[in-house]
């Protein structure tokens, strides 16, 4: 950025004439820092405020001489002062001022840019470097300009890439009280802690085999930062979603608090799925977690609802078959998981072939009486368990059953499920036919 130094009212060469009159100090520091030599500048401009205490431009020029020897704190200082004491130059201040922070500010980013860069590469120890770097630039920005929330929040940022999530908490909450009503603000703030939750996940699935401790300490930063985040948009299913899955596994970490934990991810779960009843990802989870708590009724219900959303998913039908063995419900377990099991990794049979199959099965068998009540099914699949026994499954899918089979055509199981509505027939170049169809 190029640098615009403001001199309120007169013009240079008039200042300088009369600055060389009242104040030779004050002259001979101006050009010491239009030579770069800034630390000549400097002490002239102190000998020039001492001389006139009252003098608005030296301390504005004695702050811009400490800002380009980066002393942050002296120059902020002394700009309040020129400010303070000559109004007038009161808006070449700020200027002067925005400067300096835009410069300390951009350095702090190209630091945080080369720091995730090394961190891609694997580089922690000089990652960790130029994210030092980075957080003392940001903060040497906010010196010159308190008001910026977007360096307050680089600053948080660069807390949480430092693993000081504590830090980035609070300055991520300080950034918040700035302007609690700035809806744009809002936003980008909801965003900042939805991001930095998702990264703190991440991080702790990691390191959970490796580094339980290291682990558990991600996660609760992921779920402070998920309910601040939430805190700001209580709509964000995603974010309630992620919040849920957290709590979940730091229940597996903490056991002081596991109850409460589960507990809380089965209510954002719930609270997901009031939304979204066919959410599968919700359904599968409610259904684990309340087995892991003990609601064995509760995890069948999710279960089937999660098999009626869609009866084509084998590992649905497992989960569904397991929470029937958690209730002793034997023979549906069985079936569950037959089914399941064939979905996943049976072998597909031509429909063609059940006329055979029930002949096979004799004149008195149940495989042969389904025939001849319900005619072809839609999918046979064939299976056989580790002890080489094996199973035909029968799939009408439009009518929402299926029925499994032994070798000799008896029927083990009947297994009801939500209708599939058949599939709209497709075009020849492969788009459904139908109202608005070229």
């Amino acid at each position: 950025m190029k640098r615009t130094l403001r001199i309120a009212a007169l013009g240079l060469a008039a200042v300088l004439a009369f600055a060389a009159c009242s104040n030779p100090h004050l002259a001979g520091g101006k050009l010491h820092f239009d030579q770069k030599r800034f630390e000549k500048a400097e002490e002239n401009f102190q000998l020039a405020v001492d001389k006139d205490p009252k003098n608005g431009e030296a301390y504005m020029w004695l702050a811009m001489a400490q800002a380009e020897l980066d002393k942050p704190e002296e120059a902020a200082a002394n700009f309040d002062k020129a400010a303070e004491l000559t109004p007038r130059i009161a808006q070449d201040v700020v200027d002067n001022r925005d400067h300096y922070y835009a410069d300390r500010y951009n350095s702090g980013q190209t630091y945080d840019k080369n720091a995730k860069g090394l961190k891609e590469d694997g580089d922690e120890a000089g990652a960790e470097k130029e994210f030092r770097n980075a957080l003392r630039d940001f903060k040497k920005a906010v010196i010159y300009k308190s008001d910026s929330p977007q360096a307050w929040m680089n600053i948080g940022a660069t807390y949480f890439n430092l693993g000081k999530i504590d830090s980035a908490l609070t300055v991520f909450d300080q950034v918040h009280s700035m302007a609690p009503d700035d809806d744009d603000l809002n936003v980008v703030l909801h965003e900042v802690y939805k991001s930095q939750g998702n990264q703190a996940f991440n991080q702790a699935l990691e390191a959970k085999s490796t580094d339980k401790e290291g682990a558990k300490k991600l996660f609760e930063g992921a779920l402070s930062f998920y309910s601040q985040a939430a805190g700001l948009d209580p709509n964000d299913l995603d974010l309630t979603q992620n919040r849920a899955a957290v709590a979940w596994e730091l229940s597996d970490l903490d056991d002081t608090r596991k109850d409460e934990l589960r507990a809380s991810a089965a209510s954002d779960y719930e609270h997901v799925l009031a939304s979204e009843p066919k959410n599968t990802d919700v359904l599968q989870n409610l259904s684990m977690l309340e087995s892991g708590r003990g609601n064995n009724e509760a995890a069948l219900d999710y279960a089937t609802r999660l098999v009626d959303v869609d009866p084509k998913q084998g590992m649905f039908h497992i989960i569904q078959g397991r929470a029937q063995g958690a209730l002793n419900n034997k023979n549906a377990m069985l079936g569950d998981l037959l089914v399941g099991q064939a979905l996943e990794s049976g072998m597909d049979v031509p429909p063609s072939q059940a006329r055979a199959q029930a002949d096979a099965g004799g004149p008195k068998s149940d495989i042969l009486r389904q025939y001849r009540e319900a005619g072809e099914p839609e999918q046979i699949r064939i299976y056989k368990d580790s002890g080489g026994s094996q199973y035909t499954i029968w799939f009408y899918w439009t009518r929402g059953r299926a029925y499994c089979y032994q070798e000799d055509g008896k029927e083990l199981y009947a297994k009801k499920f939500e209708k599939v509505e058949e599939a709209e027939p497709m075009t020849e170049e492969g788009g459904s036919e139908g109202p608005g169809g070229n």
